[in-house]
């Protein structure tokens, strides 16, 4: 069960994430009536936006993980910023990759694991 701080903290982003996509929904729709758009051709066109960018979205919760999976198979490790940086600097370069998935797999730093 989550702490009342956190839970209080998850509610708050939740409510401002709400709050923003609302505001980003009546926006797109005042600019597409302005451009005169009947008012079932405004919500026609959003939601085909709602929908493009539901997948976008997808997508990249999908692809980061595996994006960054070097990173995090190398968490525990010594060089964990080092092993981050490289897969971020150079993992959309296949090789640049594979070398972070190496050296996360290749060293164990055993001193995080024993304080745990």
């Amino acid at each position: 069960m989550a702490t009342p701080c956190k839970s209080t903290t998850l509610r708050l982003i939740r409510l401002i994430l709400g709050i923003t996509l609302c505001g980003f929904i009546l926006y797109g729709a005042l600019t597409l009536y302005e451009y005169g758009m009947s008012p079932r051709e405004v919500l026609v066109n959003l939601l085909i936006i709602l929908i493009s960018l539901t997948g976008k979205i997808g997508t990249v919760i999908i692809l980061l993980p595996i994006y960054f999976a070097p990173a995090i198979v190398g968490w525990n490790r010594r060089h964990h910023s080092a092993i981050f940086a490289t897969n971020l600097l150079l993992g959309w370069t296949l090789i640049g990759w594979a070398a972070a998935l190496i050296w996360a797999l290749a060293e164990r730093d055993t001193s995080k694991l024993s304080q745990v």
